[in-house]
């Protein structure tokens, strides 16, 4: 005989299985989206990296956020369950990024009892991951200057009575933004390697991979898809976009829209997921609504900081296209930069920070 709360723990890695999992169900939580913003646009983030959590999607990423970036979230599911986790990171700029985080799946405190109902033992069944990863913009020859690739090693650990450990990986890659810097993509494979082993029967982990693109019509905007393809299951779209409205003062509000496709499998509308945020100055809280018709839709709220040491600190769109025109005067692609310098300007004339990139990139095309 079950009890009551470990009845409602196999609900919820049944209805999250069904939505994310991998056909062999070890350690789903490995391929849950990560964070209130990844929720909002439907998971599709191989080719769009906005904070610390790109380490848990495509650690290629890391090479294109602020010098200094952290990420707190969390996402309660049925019952007690709750999915957490941090993340920070440090971009060096031309030495690479580096990055180190958490992500833990927890039920609480499940009662087992024999068939006659008397109880047995007690469990807290839980899922962790640690996780570090490095990744760097890379200058050289025509077919590699621009790319950002990235790894990273994690740790994962995955209790239900016992306990079972190891090691996998992830690897990624980012394209540089074309089309006057509006169309890039990303490609990246997560856990490689890797299986868990209860009672002596090996799982491997659910091997994700996805592959996506992002399109920028308008500065403010991101339209994302991704096409994901899980390891024994058949491929999937995801699709999203992210929609930015900046008022004075580095303040503004963030609107997020994305629907995936394994997760409305049953029924369409369960595939629709909402997200809003608020961002100011430095800081940026995100909040998303998944599955928009499920009884049980999940709701996660998400604490990020991105900053420079130094001066003052611009809003994420702002800053992101300020760092990517930055990188391409690194790569030694000045006519871009100025494209991307320029998109920046459309969204704050005044930016003291684009008007310099600007006026660095325009020098050193005419060898000044």
């Amino acid at each position: 005989m079950i009890g009551k709360r470990t009845q409602a723990f196999l609900l919820v890695l049944a209805s999250l299985g069904t939505a994310f999992a991998d056909s062999s169900e070890t350690a789903p939580f490995l391929v849950y989206p990560v964070g209130a913003r990844a929720v909002g646009v439907g998971d599709a983030v191989a080719a769009y990296s906005d904070d610390a959590a790109a380490l848990f999607s495509n650690p290629a990423g890391l090479s294109r956020l602020a010098p200094f970036s952290a990420v707190l979230g969390h996402a309660p599911y049925l019952d007690t369950a709750a999915h957490d986790h941090w993340a920070v990171s440090y971009n060096s700029g031309t030495r690479g990024a580096l990055g180190v985080g958490m992500s833990f799946f927890s039920v609480g405190r499940v009662d087992t009892m024999d068939r006659s109902g008397f109880p047995l033992a007690s469990a807290s069944p839980s899922d962790w991951q640690g996780i570090v990863g490095y990744g760097k913009t890379l200058a050289g020859p025509a077919w590699v200057n621009g790319h950002s690739v990235g790894a990273s090693l994690k740790y994962v650990s995955s209790t239900l009575v016992q306990t079972a450990d190891t090691y996998s990986g992830d690897i990624g890659v980012l394209s540089p933004r074309y089309w006057k810097g509006r169309w890039g993509w990303g490609l990246a494979v997560n856990n490689v390697g890797g299986s868990l082993t209860y009672y002596k029967e090996s799982e491997p982990l659910p091997r994700l991979v996805r592959w996506g693109m992002v399109w920028r019509p308008i500065p403010s905007l991101a339209v994302l898809s991704d096409i994901d393809w899980l390891k024994g299951d058949s491929a999937f779209l995801a699709l999203g976009s992210e929609y930015h409205k900046s008022f004075r003062k580095q303040r503004g509000l963030t609107f997020r829209a994305g629907y995936n496709g394994r997760q409305g499998e049953v029924a369409a509308g369960d595939g629709v997921n909402l997200g809003m945020g608020f961002f100011w100055s430095s800081w940026r809280i995100d909040y998303s609504y998944r599955g928009l018709t499920l009884q049980e839709p999940t709701q996660s709220l998400s604490l990020s900081i991105s900053f420079k040491p130094k001066g003052r600190v611009l809003s994420p769109p702002l800053q992101a296209l300020v760092d990517e025109g930055n990188r391409l005067i690194e790569a030694g692609q000045y006519p871009e930069s100025v494209l991307v310098f320029d998109q920046a300007l459309d969204l704050s004339p005044d930016c003291r920070e684009a008007l310099a990139g600007m006026e660095r990139a325009n020098s050193l095309m005419s060898g000044r």
